[in-house]
C-alpha cells in the first residue's frame, strides 16, 4: 500500500522545466484602476468584433518629496466576449473599475523581418471580468461655481 501511495505522489509531482501545460495552469493579471478612454468597437482581420479598453494603474511604493505623485502605468485589455462587450460599451470614460485578464503571451516569429510587429515580443491581456467599483467623478469646478 505504501507503495502504491509513494508512485502516485512520484507521478503527481512535476518539474518546472519539462512539465506541459495543464488545465488549471494560469497566467491572470488583476487591475483596479481608472478607464482612460470609452471603450472602443473594433474589427480583427477576420471582422471578428472586439471591444478594447485601456486601465490606467499608479503603484503604492513610497516615494520621496521629489516625486509625490505616483507615475501611471497604462494596460490595454481586450475582449472577445460578445455579451460583455455590450456591457462595456455602455462604462463611462474614468469610471474606477476592478478587472481580471488573461495574460498572453506570443513569441517573435523568427522568419519575419526585423523591426516589424511580428519579430517582437506581443503581450496581451485577454478581458474576463471587470467591475465598475465607482463612477468618474464630477467636474468639481462646476460643481462649486455659481453664476452671478
Amino acid at each position: 500500500m505504501l507503495s502504491l501511495a509513494r508512485s502516485t505522489f512520484a507521478r503527481s509531482v512535476r518539474t518546472f522545466s519539462t512539465s506541459r501545460p495543464v488545465n488549471y495552469d494560469v497566467a491572470k493579471v488583476t487591475l483596479v484602476g481608472h478607464l482612460v478612454r470609452e471603450p472602443e468597437t473594433r474589427i480583427t482581420k477576420n471582422d471578428k468584433e472586439y471591444v478594447s479598453y485601456t486601465v490606467a494603474t499608479q503603484t503604492n511604493r513610497a516615494r520621496g518629496p521629489e516625486e509625490p505623485n505616483p507615475p501611471s502605468t497604462f494596460h490595454r485589455v481586450l475582449s472577445f466576449v460578445p455579451s460583455h462587450n455590450q456591457f462595456l460599451t455602455k462604462v463611462p470614460k474614468g469610471s474606477l473599475v476592478y478587472v481580471e485578464a488573461e495574460l498572453e503571451v506570443k513569441e517573435p516569429d523568427p522568419e519575419a523581418e526585423a523591426g516589424s510587429f511580428n519579430a517582437q515580443r506581443q503581450v496581451m491581456l485577454r478581458h474576463e471580468t471587470l467591475r465598475v467599483l465607482r463612477g468618474p467623478r464630477k467636474d468639481r469646478d462646476a460643481s462649486t461655481s455659481t453664476d452671478a
